[in-house]
């Protein structure tokens, strides 16, 4: 038999879901908290479509989404305010992204750029100055790591910019 405390628990936890599950059901839009440790992107913005640099594949959060974590990797955040009139680009070094039962998605990231504040010449030297470090750097040290991270970094930043 389950102790009284851990049946309480349960129960809570159900209730929480099928009150979550109804607020998903009756959602049309996402509401989104897109966040660094400096600055608020959005801040329970009501959106219809948040597309996200999964580390296992892009992927669209919409309304009524599966609850999912997702790590993020190196790409663009796209947030479709208004779906087809309104889209905001962002570019992230990476981060997580979590969207709840109730249609609630939170990214938080270390950094995130809007994409038009790109300047393409900087990321082009960015990606030179790391490719050449890594091809310097002694395999298995902080320098050779430090290296790689900057140019999958910038390597994602360019090919955002040339595909935006």
């Amino acid at each position: 038999m389950f102790p009284r405390s851990l049946t309480r628990a349960i129960h809570t936890t159900a209730r929480r879901a099928a009150a979550d599950s109804g607020a998903a059901a009756t959602a049309t839009k996402v509401t989104l908290n897109l966040n660094t440790p400096f600055q608020s992107f959005f801040k329970n913005a009501q959106v219809d479509l948040v597309q996200l640099p999964g580390f296992d594949g892009e992927y669209g959060v919409t309304a009524g989404h599966t609850p999912i974590i997702s790590q993020l990797k190196p790409g663009v955040i796209k947030v479709h305010v208004q779906r087809e009139t309104e889209v905001q680009s962002f570019f992230t070094a990476g981060g997580f992204a979590l969207t709840h039962a109730n249609s609630v998605t939170d990214i938080a990231c270390v950094e995130v750029v809007k994409l038009e504040d790109v300047d393409a010449s900087a990321a082009e030297a960015g990606l030179n100055k790391f490719k050449a470090a890594l091809a310097s750097a002694a395999e298995g040290t902080p320098e050779k790591i430090e290296a790689q991270i900057g140019y999958e970094v910038h390597q994602a930043l360019v090919a955002a910019l040339q595909s935006n």
